[in-house]
């Protein structure tokens, strides 16, 4: 299988090191070691399961800094990816990836757009996640950090 590395989003990366043969422990690698790991992590999962995976992780991880996540979907993450220090590694050694490997274009978009959540969200896909309060104006919603991503984005000024 021939992998394009500059295909690969930070998500995409990050499985594919925590999927390959990569260390547990923190060491010094070269970027031909580091591209062999990538490779190995893809060929490992496949291209879809590993993006499928990559879509679950980013859901997570964006649930996660917003603090609604659901206990189901804590369970499925810890599940797929069970050793979370290798999962920590593995992210670092991706975002260190990225000044070796550079993300195209086309990559670029489809790192801020492929979120998924392994599960039921806690907006129940309306892009808002409601914390009601018997006191109507203690009462607010928060926009979906997942499903409501374009409309944080334009807050933020960002294109999506």
């Amino acid at each position: 299988m021939t992998v394009d590395l500059g295909s690969l989003t930070s998500a995409e990366r990050t499985v594919a090191l925590y999927v390959s043969g990569m260390p547990n422990q923190r060491r010094r690698c070269t970027p031909e070691q580091l591209a062999a790991w990538l490779v190995q992590g893809v060929e490992r999962l496949g291209m879809n399961e590993m993006r499928r995976w990559a879509r679950f992780y980013s859901g997570h991880r964006a649930l996660e800094v917003a603090r609604v996540m659901p206990s189901a979907v804590q369970a499925r993450h810890e599940q797929r990816f069970p050793n979370g220090r290798r999962l920590e590694w593995a992210s670092q050694m991706s975002a260190n990836s990225l000044w070796r490997f550079e993300m195209s274009a086309e990559t670029l978009v489809r790192n801020r757009r492929d979120i998924e959540v392994d599960g039921e969200c806690p907006c129940g896909g309306t892009a808002t996640i409601d914390f009601p309060d018997c006191d109507p104006d203690f009462s607010f919603g928060l926009v979906c950090p997942v499903h409501g991503a374009a409309t944080i984005a334009a807050h933020q000024g960002r294109i999506y």
